[in-house]
């Protein structure tokens, strides 16, 4: 207990930082074959091996590439693969020269430019590396340092990036931009950089072929994902199909996705490392759909070093304190078994205790039993590597259960030894009921979709078909497969037909469709609809649109026979009236001529 109290009073161990996540949806058309149904697309692809990479038979491999192969061939689509450096990557997705970009961090400010999956393939975070030998240990330590970081790396510029905790702790170093992970390793192998930034599991794969050492220094934890042109005409097709499929595989721990990272994350024993990655150290990189709110927690895995008991670093102390004492997240302060030194005022508003409530209880105490066995999963992980994460259930004074999202980094002494952990918790209930109120009205829509009686059709923005209901089918003669991605007019509408759609599909933007037509069906057979038409907008924004459609063809049949009697009946009565004119005036000429005759006589 006496480690992590005076760990706590040396030490600037800690930065907590925030991330709110957003979801944004410029319209790019993807190649669509009109007269096929593969979906052809272009995937960005640059070096961050093991998580995408080019082998040396020039063969795109590692976990995404894994993914993106089984769900291609699961959907018919045709990938193109377009290399680059980041980037360039990042410059082709922003300007729609590509369809979707694999191994890509979301942030909040990226989601304004950018449209994400909402189901996350891993997690992973910043990695510091030094030269051999250095005594750089803490970010105050890279005072008047040289760092090599990647252009536009999300640990580079990031909201949580290492230049934005630089300038948070008044650090002044030297940025060296380069283009790829690699040269930042070399930088600091060839001592052109103090230290260089690469993600967390692409150091794990390469530390090894360079003579640096990996710091304690661990920041930014980020879910990565994939990512498609801003409001890109495909990207609700595709972010829907990618989310399925990602949902089913994490379901099936012998699924291609956990094969992968066997594959690729399995690791080698080496210098440097602890050894192969456990199966249960892998399981952690490994986070649920949905998403998404999560937070972002910036630590300092350091080792304290006595001779800095400066004026300098007093103020520091007390200006983290302070950070400590205001954050809004829930901080606990753990010792080695995970008991609770301390806790900042956001843990007692949080879940209504006190602190000398909570203080010197077991964090576990305030878990809802349904979490306890991740913190005896989790903890070992944060002892042997720094770091953790997971997102549990906690209960409060009031019985109240609460959704949290909560990271831990490790503490150890100067003697390297672990004596505790931070803590980071994260309030997100109303991101979570959010998340059930999304789904129940995605359930909703989709069991008064496909159990509605009419024909309907679900249409992406550009009317390409996303979805379709079994009465549809059953109407013109076609399966999902078969349609899926191609325009709605290339499908249905009879050529003579064309410049009649295309105008309806204007109408649709501005609101409601009524219009009674002709279609056609799959065995070229024309039938007479009342089609109605339903835009779906975010605020004004048209994003999609649900069409459906009424066979009038035996309706139209009845009232054209029922036409052809009136006109008949019509014909009779004229026919009837004529004759009956003509007799009434034959027997009124006779009756004068009758008339006349009488009066003579």
């Amino acid at each position: 207990m006496d480690n992590i109290i005076n760990a706590w009073a040396w030490k600037k161990y800690f930065i907590l930082g925030l991330c709110l996540v957003l979801l944004g949806t410029d319209f790019v058309l993807t190649d669509i074959s009109a007269d096929d149904s593969t979906v052809f697309l272009k995937v960005g692809v640059y070096e961050n091996e093991p998580l995408i990479f080019t082998d040396k038979n020039g063969t795109v491999e590692g976990v995404y590439a894994d993914i993106i192969r089984y769900i291609a061939e699961k959907e018919g689509w045709e990938i193109e693969y377009v290399h680059g450096t980041w980037d360039e990557c990042l410059n082709r997705l922003r300007n729609g020269s590509i369809d979707i970009l694999a191994d890509i961090a979301y942030t909040e400010e990226r989601s304004r430019t950018y449209d994400y999956t909402n189901e996350t393939v891993l997690v992973n975070w910043g990695q510091l590396y030094v030269q051999k030998g250095s005594k750089i240990q803490t970010f105050p330590d890279l005072e008047d340092k040289k760092i090599a970081v990647v252009t536009n790396d999300v640990y580079n510029v990031g909201p949580r990036g290492i230049r934005k905790l630089m300038e948070k702790f008044d650090i002044n170093c030297t940025f060296i931009e380069v283009k790829e992970y690699a040269d930042a390793l070399e930088a600091v192998e060839n001592k052109s950089a103090d230290a260089g930034v690469v993600n967390r599991l692409y150091g794990m794969k390469f530390e090894n072929k360079y003579e640096i050492d990996r710091s304690p220094i661990l920041f930014s934890p980020i879910e990565l994902r994939f990512a498609f042109p801003k409001n890109a005409s495909m990207n609700p097709y595709l972010i829907g199909k990618i989310d399925y499929y990602m949902k089913e595989l994490k379901k099936d721990k012998d699924s291609i996705y956990y094969q992968s990272i066997d594959r690729y994350l399995g690791g080698e024993p080496g210098k440097g490392t602890a050894g192969t990655i456990p199966k249960w150290v892998k399981n952690v990189l490994i986070v649920g759909g949905g998403a998404l709110l999560f937070f972002l927690v910036t630590s300092i895995i350091s080792s304290i070093q006595v001779k800095r008991k400066t004026a300098e670093l007093k103020k520091s102390e007390e200006k983290y304190r302070l950070l400590f004492e205001t954050a809004p997240d829930a901080i606990e302060l753990l010792d080695l078994h995970g008991n609770i030194v301390d806790c900042n005022k956001a843990e007692e508003m949080m879940l209504g205790y006190s602190r000398e409530e909570i203080i010197g209880k077991h964090t576990t105490t305030f878990f809802h039993e349904d979490s306890k066995d991740i913190f005896r999963k989790v903890y070992p992980l944060v002892k042997k590597t720094g770091y953790g994460h997971a997102e549990i259930k906690s209960i409060s004074k009031d019985n109240r259960v609460i959704y949290v999202w909560r990271a831990a980094s490790a503490i150890y002494d100067e003697n390297k030894e672990f004596v505790g952990a931070l803590a980071y918790n994260r309030d997100i209930t109303e991101r979570k009921k959010a998340e059930e109120e999304l789904q129940e009205s995605r359930e909703k829509f989709e069991r008064l979709f496909m159990k509605n009686p009419e024909a309907a059709v679900h249409l992406d923005a550009d009317s390409r078909i996303l979805n379709i209901n079994h009465r549809f089918a059953e109407l013109f003669g076609y399966s999902l497969d078969e349609i899926k991605g191609r325009h709605i007019n290339d499908v249905i509408v009879p050529d003579e037909k064309i410049e009649e759609a295309m105008a309806l599909d204007k109408k649709v933007e501005e609101g409601y469709v009524y219009y009674d037509t002709v279609r056609k069906k799959k065995d070229g057979t024309l039938i007479q609809v009342s089609l109605s038409t339903a835009p779906i907008k975010i605020g004004e924004n048209f994003m999609e649109s649900v069409v459906l459609y009424t066979d009038i063809t035996e309706r139209r049949q009845n009232e054209e026979k029922i036409r052809e009697l009136n006109d008949t009946l019509h014909l009779i009565n004229k026919i009837m009236r004529h004759d009956i004119l003509n007799d009434l005036q034959i027997a009124n000429s006779s009756l004068e001529i009758y008339s006349e005759g009488k009066s003579k006589t």
